[in-house]
């Protein structure tokens, strides 16, 4: 079994949800996202409602190049995002203070019930598999850490390629499920340890990501891969539909990198980028917004710009996905 799974290839558009279903509003359904959009609707105004008091809130320099010329983008659901100046990176200024974002996330159970989808297992399977499949080490004995992980299905996956796994979590559900399923629990990144460490759209929450990778680097052998996936602040869908973009949602996603400020954070913190794709092409949710909501009419357009390969080689898609390795 874990010979075939080693050999079989996967292939990005097998879990990208839109391809799959051929149906936006289908693939949200059948996952339980719309339930979830509806729920964290109704959290909105609480958010905002704390983002308001100043005793909540922290302001922060840029996290790729520390400078603190900004310029204003859009305010989300009271939460303000900006631009850096001098490098590009899109952030959101000011957060939440951490203990409080900190409390939020430990109570966040809407979006684990989306994880928990028959349906959404399937394809994020097949997501973390090629993931693996990207990460490739092949050493009999090896270790890794997947910082943030849920209810712990990447590690579920990680132990059919033979890893030692090990999760870092918080939030007191998923901790449940976790020690029930006996998987090692590192919340304080044991040094020299691991052969890989992922963050699988967890990166984007992390109010400051330099401390957070310094942490990493630290914990990695020398050579150790760094596999991080992010959502893509330069995809399609963000670049047309601006703050509608479901990735900009205000109190959760507090950085937005481009795969330029992603090579610069990791190269900043001494790690060598191997590789960076995107993916996710996101085509049904572009082609819903330009079709005015209704991809099922019979006018609705098709253009070649949405077609998941154009997406995917012009780095468009709706998420990155890079590996890095500790120098």
């Amino acid at each position: 079994m874990n010979n075939f799974l080693s050999k079989k290839k996967i292939h990005k558009d097998s879990f990208d949800g839109y391809l799959k279903f051929k149906s936006l509003k289908k693939f949200y359904k059948i996952t339980g996202r719309k339930k979830h959009v509806q729920t964290a609707g109704k959290n909105t105004e609480k958010l905002k409602a704390l983002i308001k008091k100043k005793s909540n809130q922290e302001f922060r320099n840029c996290q790729v190049c520390n400078s603190r010329q900004k310029k204003f983008l859009f305010d989300k659901n009271g939460f303000i995002h900006v631009k850096c100046k001098a490098c590009g990176f899109v952030y959101v200024n000011p957060i939440l203070k951490p203990k409080v974002q900190e409390r939020t996330l430990k109570k966040e159970n809407s979006y684990i019930n989306v994880l928990k989808n028959k349906v959404n297992i399937q394809l994020d399977n097949f997501r973390f598999r090629y993931g693996l499949q990207k990460i490739n080490i092949n050493k009999k004995k090896k270790r890794i850490l997947d910082f943030g992980t849920g209810y712990g299905l990447f590690l579920d996956n990680a132990k059919k390629y033979n890893w030692d796994c090990f999760g870092y979590e918080i939030n007191k559900d998923c901790m449940k499920i976790l020690q029930n399923k006996k998987i090692n629990i590192d919340n304080s990144f044991k040094k020299n340890f691991y052969d890989a460490i992922t963050l699988w759209l967890v990166f984007e929450h992390v109010p400051y990501p330099n401390k957070l990778l310094s942490k990493i680097y630290l914990s990695l052998k020398k050579g150790g891969k760094l596999l991080i996936n992010v959502p893509n602040v330069n995809s399609l869908s963000s670049l047309i539909l601006k703050d509608k973009c479901t990735m900009f949602s205000g109190s959760q996603h507090v950085n937005h990198f481009s795969d330029k400020s992603l090579k610069m954070i990791l190269n900043k913190n001494n790690f060598r980028l191997k590789s960076m794709e995107t993916i996710i092409s996101d085509a049904g949710t572009v082609l819903n917004y330009l079709n005015y909501g209704n991809t099922f009419s019979k006018d609705s357009k098709k253009l070649s710009f949405t077609d998941p390969k154009f997406i995917h080689k012009h780095k468009l898609g709706y998420t990155l996905l890079a590996i890095a390795e500790k120098k």
